[in-house]
């Protein structure tokens, strides 16, 4: 398996981690689209959104933002920021 396999089959597992299928995102799409164009499909939808997720850059996005709300959720990482961003950022609240 080549580098570029293992990044797109990580970022499908992530997304399956996640609860995400290609069929959600291809009804935001099609939610996003059908006003625009009416005769487009949940199908087309999903065959743009295959392609699109083809792409490295995008794969590199999916997975840096998965693993950025993950990072978020176990803690650490929240409580970092919040406590830092908030000390530096008092005295614009008041």
């Amino acid at each position: 398996m080549t580098h570029d396999e293992r990044l797109e089959q990580h970022m499908y597992d992530l997304l399956s981690q996640r609860g995400v299928s290609i069929k959600d995102i291809a009804h935001i799409v099609y939610d996003l689209q059908v006003d625009y164009v009416p005769h487009i499909t949940i199908e087309q939808c999903q065959a743009h959104v295959q392609e699109v997720l083809k792409k490295r850059e995008v794969q590199h996005a999916v997975v840096t933002g998965i693993e950025l709300d993950m990072a978020v959720e176990s803690g650490p990482l929240l409580a970092y920021f919040a406590g830092h961003y908030c000390a530096r950022c008092r005295p614009l609240w008041h």
